[in-house]
């Protein structure tokens, strides 16, 4: 599982990996946050089998 995190220390993305490794092997799952500029989370997009769009 590898997570990015934007300049203010919020989650931009989680990715999970059908390999030990972070990073390496095929994406399983994904998840994105997009913020306002508040910080608050104003869209939320999941793909249960691959990267999100």
């Amino acid at each position: 599982m590898s997570r990015m995190r934007a300049c203010r220390g919020q989650t931009q993305t989680v990715t999970q990996y059908d390999h030990a490794t972070a990073g390496s092997g095929s994406v399983v799952d994904e998840v994105k946050y997009t913020y306002d500029d508040w910080g608050n989370v104003t869209l939320f997009e999941q793909d249960h089998n691959s990267a999100a769009a």
